[in-house]
């Protein structure tokens, strides 16, 4: 839209210009002119005077009044000038030009004619002309100055010019007196009458094409706005009426739709509209190349620009002078440059529009320069130069709507890749595959097969790393696997946008999606990756090496027509889902392919976990308690609380298969607080026949890390009246390693509400020495796998002895789980293990069989 917009300015505005070329280019027929005496002849049309040989003679730069008597004028002439510059020039520094040539009718077909002085300059204050006969009698004079009164001659530019009728062979003395407040740039043509009027009825079309062309840049602006609200076209559309403003006074077209007090006053402030128009300029520009963020060290330097503006401003009130015009000049060269460089840097870090930027500007100041060189001398006043300003600040409007709608493109795609793109791969993400892929894929040749790829460890690595070198370590290992993708010609393209494109789709879970046209080449290729991804990377001097799996899934043909787009988006879901299911089949295997009976787990998985919801909603869970005895007597002494699930239809549900599928779907919190909820019921109720008992209870890390886990013991120790010193919390070594410093929080809080630590598993992970030290347990639960056969097994003596003397050492218990035997706890207790637990001692009992089965 706005392509066509700028096309169509440029169109009316070359042939409406073509046009005002023609009937200004000199059609002065039998014409001559010599040291000011100009010779017409029948078919004279016009001609243009800043082009020939007249008078001009600069009669005083400062206010000399009495400069006028030393000219030689006819004495009526000369008493009159006086007058009229006496009555303009009080308080006013004015430079004063005279401008004086002759005109013979050499007619030889016709007796008269009327000629027509046109002078264009519609911001000079004052101007007198006189037309006289051979003999020096005033004929005819007018004001066409901005501030001289004209009554009785409404219509735009008849105020700037004078007509006279010429007779056959008769010459004629052309007087015209500028009073200026700088040396004036005027176009003066001489026409013949009716040439003039065709003339001017072509000016009218051009000014009023460019009222419209201008006013219809503005509605379609403002709508752009109302759409996008941009600052920026906020900005622009400020800089868009003053321009508007700026020119209808400069130009004078001004007169159709100013009141005459407006347009007067707007004249005679157009060094003020200038430094307002550059300034709005600046800060558009300032707007639109987001300088602040593409050159913040050149931004700056804007106050620089803002002050000098100001001083200028202020000057311009004082004098129009022409060094005020010459500092305008170069202000605006220095802001120029300054704008150009700042475009300059954005366009290098990628912001393109800024090229359009850069041709607008270039425009404005080479219309600038023309237009005040040509004013100030340094070039001919002509058509071209006169309306040189204009010209490039219409061109510049239209280059800065072009790069408006470039803007709004480039920040379609900004918003595209923020949306559509991995921040730490760069490379298009899952809802750019569910949203984007299939609109712009083109692929002739259908995907077969689809290859997931999971990086593992990646996130883990973040608490070691920190997340900027761990987006690095990602980020070469997925250029690693990009570089080798390129190589294979059968996989799958992904269109980005601006001409690039990807080989991958970046899920979460560090998951790798790539298609490929070749089934029996993708698992080739899988082991390539696989390799690749494991291959060490050198981060601040560390070699860092990760793990990877692949789960592969063909897409049928069959579920794919060729032209049917939706059931192929539905074959490539499809294809989708079952390399997840194959990618978390067997993690123990590098590569897994997808096999039919791996839907049919995930089935049951599914059908098991909408049940495992219900008896959560529903609390349908049976309190089970595992005794703990004293190793030297066999008293009782405590208990462990286990969990245990009777499902209506599938009977005995092990924990081993509900507790890992409730920790995978974030339902493990709502079991746990239900089997401590039972837990504190149960021992409220028979607290009698529970004196110095023991009742031990699980915790994971989903459980600790809850922060509302807190409050609800509260809740719950007030309601059951319970001793937190009564209940302790079973916590592992492996889920300590999650999230280290909140878990180790977390424990010390439970420990500081008086409930007691057990450190489950002890002995089994790697940094069990250093998890004793900072925990501070009170209880070592000794793993099963150290008390296995331990009368039989040296070693495992060993270390459960150095087990029991660590925790002695720090105050703790020890007891040893997973007892199967007499000559295991007489071992034990050799190795002054202080409790037991175990099948050979007693089972897991239902809590309301429990203190039958093993009475105090």
């Amino acid at each position: 839209m706005s392509t066509s917009v700028s096309s169509l300015y440029y169109a009316i505005f070359i042939v409406v210009l073509t046009f005002n070329v023609i009937f200004h280019s000199n059609h002065s027929y039998a014409q001559e002119v010599d040291n000011g005496h100009l010779v017409i002849s029948d078919d004279f049309e016009k001609i243009n005077l800043n082009e020939k040989a007249i008078s001009e003679k600069v009669l005083s730069c400062q206010n000399n009044v009495n400069a006028v008597h030393h000219i030689s004028l006819p004495p009526a002439l000369k008493s009159r000038l006086s007058v009229e510059s006496t009555n303009v020039s009080s308080g006013r520094h004015y430079t004063r030009c005279l401008l004086s040539f002759s005109v013979t009718a050499a007619f030889t077909q016709k007796t008269k004619d009327t000629l027509v002085l046109s002078i264009i300059n519609p911001i000079v204050r004052h101007v007198d002309a006189f037309i006289m006969d051979s003999e020096g009698h005033i004929i005819t004079h007018k004001k066409l100055g901005l501030k001289d009164s004209r009554p009785n001659e409404p219509g735009y530019k008849s105020h700037q010019s004078i007509r006279f009728d010429v007779s056959r062979n008769e010459t004629y003395e052309v007087v015209v007196y500028i009073r200026s407040l700088s040396n004036p740039a005027m176009l003066i043509d001489l026409y013949e009458l009716e040439h003039f009027e065709n003339y001017h009825q072509v000016e009218l079309i051009f000014w009023g094409a460019s009222i419209a062309l201008l006013l219809g840049g503005a509605l379609y602006n403002s709508f752009i706005y109302l759409i996008s609200r941009s600052r920026s076209y906020v900005w622009y559309l400020i800089f868009y009426v003053v321009a508007f403003v700026y020119f209808s006074a400069f130009h004078g077209f001004g007169q159709l739709i100013w009141p005459p007090a407006m347009q007067v006053w707007l004249g005679s402030h157009i060094l003020l509209l200038s430094f307002i128009l550059l300034w709005l300029l600046i800060q558009f520009s300032m707007s639109f190349l987001m300088a602040n963020e593409h050159a913040p060290r050149l931004s700056r330097y804007r106050i620089v620009l803002d002050i000098l503006i100001v001083l200028f401003i202020v000057a311009s009130f004082s004098a129009y002078t022409n060094e005020v015009m010459l500092g305008l000049l170069l202000l605006e060269l220095a802001a120029g440059a300054f704008c150009i460089n700042i475009a300059s840097s954005a366009w290098k870090k990628g912001f393109h529009p800024a090229r359009f930027f850069v041709l607008s500007w270039s425009c404005l100041l080479i219309g600038a320069l023309i237009a005040l060189c040509a004013r100030i001398g340094i070039l001919p006043l002509n058509l071209l130069t006169y309306h040189a300003f204009f010209i490039g600040v219409l061109l510049e409007l239209t280059l800065l709507s072009v790069a408006l709608a470039d803007r709004l493109k480039y920040a379609e795609n900004l918003s595209f890749k923020y949306a559509f793109t991995d921040p730490r791969t760069l490379q298009p993400n899952l809802p750019y595959f569910s949203s984007r892929y299939f609109q712009v894929s083109n692929e002739q040749e259908k995907p077969c097969c689809l290859l997931l790829i999971q990086l593992e460890g990646v996130e883990q690595l973040s608490s070691h790393l920190g997340p900027q070198k761990t987006k690095l370590l990602y980020r070469e290992i997925v250029k690693r696997i990009e570089t080798e993708l390129a190589k294979a010609s059968f996989v799958v393209t992904y269109d980005v946008g601006q001409k690039k494109s990807s080989y991958m789709i970046t899920l979460p879970d560090d998951v790798l999606l790539i298609m490929t046209h070749q089934a029996n080449a993708t698992q080739t290729l899988a082991q390539k990756l696989i390799g690749i991804a494991e291959t060490s990377v050198e981060l601040d001097g560390i070699m860092i090496r990760i793990n990877s799996r692949a789960g592969i899934a063909a897409i049928s043909f069959d579920e794919m027509p060729r032209n049917n787009k939706q059931q192929t988006v539905q074959a490539i879901y499809e294809a989708y889902r079952k390399a997840l299911v194959a990618l978390n089949s067997d993690k123990s295997q590098p590569i897994n392919l997808y096999q039919q009976d791996q839907d049919l787990r995930i089935g049951e998985q599914v059908a098991l976990l909408t049940d495992l919801q219900d008896a959560i909603e529903k609390e349908s869970f049976t309190l089970f308690i595992q005794p703990q005895f004293t190793t030297n007597n066999n008293s009782l002494v405590g208990g462990e609380v286990l969990i245990r699930w009777q499902h209506s239809e599938r009977g005995f549900v092990s924990p081993a298969e509900f507790i890992p599928l409730a920790e995978q779907t974030g339902n493990i919190y709502p079991i746990t607080k239900i089997v401590i909820k039972k837990a504190f019921a149960w021992f409220h109720s028979n607290i009698a026949a529970l004196d110095g008992f023991s009742m031990a209870i699980n915790l994971s890390v989903h459980d600790v890390n809850r922060e509302s886990l807190f409050p609800y013991l509260e809740t719950l120790l007030n309601r059951y009246s319970l001793a937190p010193n009564a209940i302790t919390f079973e916590i592992t070594e492996s889920a300590m390693s999650e999230d280290h410093d909140r878990f180790l929080h977390s424990v010390r809080r439970l420990k500081a509400m008086g409930f007691k630590i057990a450190l489950d598993d002890f002995g089994t992970g790697y940094s069990s020495m250093r998890y004793l030290q900072q925990i501070e347990a009170d209880e070592i639960k000794i793993d099963m796998s150290f008390v296995r056969n331990i009368h039989q097994t040296p070693i495992n003596k060993t270390i459960v002895a150095s087990i029991t003397n660590i925790a002695h050492a720090t105050g703790a218990l020890t007891l040893a789980e997973g007892i199967e035997s007499e000559a295991e706890r007489e071992t034990l207790l050799q190795l002054n293990v202080n409790r037991v637990q175990g099948f050979f001692l007693g089972k897991p009992t239902c809590a309301d069989e429990f203190l039958n089965a093993f009475p105090r």
